[in-house]
């Protein structure tokens, strides 16, 4: 069987822009999950690691591309947001009260979530745009 040519530019810049936004959108919950928790007792984030650990990957291939692809406002969110979730990832699995209202100030100093997810909403919008044109509808 002959070999598929390459994928047309449009098609790939669509597959980014989803990939981007599903990716923001898993950061999200993510971040929310750690911001949120309360309480006087430790919190286990066991699986806000794991999550985190796991978009840390995925996020530098992003922030890499949207870098070569002339997007330095997509690469500086996605840069912010590796720098938080490699702390969740590397971070103790049971945060304490201080451990949580440290990384609660970590990610509401730079307004973090709220670029999450402008540039989440973006994406989709960019999206929707790019499903309208001929050709790059998947």
């Amino acid at each position: 069987t002959p070999s598929p040519g390459p994928i047309p530019e449009q098609a790939r810049d669509r597959i980014f822009v989803v990939m981007v936004g599903d990716h923001l959108e898993r950061s999200e919950m993510v971040l929310l999950e750690v911001a949120n928790a309360e309480g006087n007792d430790p919190v286990d984030v066991r699986s806000a690691q794991e999550s985190a650990a796991n978009l840390v990957a995925a996020n530098r291939l992003f922030r890499l591309s949207a870098r070569r692809a002339g997007e330095p406002g997509v690469a500086t969110v996605l840069d912010e947001l590796e720098r938080v979730l490699l702390e969740v990832a590397r971070g103790p699995s049971q945060l304490g009260p201080e451990e949580r209202a440290q990384l609660r100030r970590r990610i509401e100093s730079g307004d973090l979530l709220f670029k999450v997810r402008v540039l989440e909403s973006t994406m989709r919008s960019k999206e929707k745009q790019m499903a309208a044109i001929p050709g790059t509808a998947s």
